[in-house]
């Protein structure tokens, strides 16, 4: 059981601290608006994950798991979905740090639905309850423990990669230099739709 719960913690820090699209929208959204106000873009996601792990684990993710039609549409849904957001971080511009910048923030419903359309947060969560199950006798019981544990790799998770993007802030000081680390930022999110595919 130990030797599980272990593996399970390993699991959730790989998946959760792993370069995808969440991280670099926290790392974007750190260099533009700071670690406090990206607290309302890192909640909406912490409670995309605690919906994928609960639908997946009481049953309906099975149906998702065995429907290939199902499973291509959520997967050309969720890109077109990272795509947009893909593009609108490269086209920004520079930090706006003050009041006047809430165009900058991205909110609650953007983490949710980046993390409720993202094929790889699916896959994790079915990856999760299939590979953990035993962990606990009920299927409510497995999504609070998953959900428990991912929450917990989330706050040190939201903490580094936004950090990292306030870092950033502070480092680039050119209107061109921050062209450039957006158009990075927001190319990075559409790079990572294409391993999707590919799997």
């Amino acid at each position: 059981m130990s030797e599980q719960a272990l593996s399970l913690g390993l699991f959730a820090a790989v998946m959760t601290f792993s370069p995808g699209p969440n991280n670099v929208l926290l790392a974007w959204s750190g260099s533009q608006v700071g670690i406090r106000r990206s607290v309302p873009l890192w909640l909406g996601i912490v409670v995309g994950i605690i919906v994928l792990l609960t639908v997946s684990a009481l049953g309906p993710g099975t149906i998702i798991r065995s429907e290939p039609f199902l499973q291509r549409a959520m997967l050309a849904i969720g890109s077109l979905y990272l795509a947009w957001l893909g593009w609108k971080v490269a086209r920004s511009g520079p930090p706006m740090m003050d009041t006047a910048g809430h165009d900058r923030q991205l909110g609650f419903t953007t983490g949710l639905f980046n993390t409720l359309l993202n094929p790889k947060g699916w896959a994790m969560a079915l990856g999760a309850t299939a590979g953990y199950a035993t962990l606990a006798p009920t299927a409510p019981h497995l999504a609070l423990i998953l959900s428990l544990v991912f929450v917990t790799m989330a706050v040190p998770n939201w903490l580094l990669w936004c950090g990292g993007g306030q870092a950033l802030a502070r480092s680039v000081n050119s209107e061109r230099g921050w062209r450039i680390a957006n158009g990075v930022l927001g190319s990075l999110v559409i790079v990572s739709i294409v391993p999707l595919w590919l799997e």
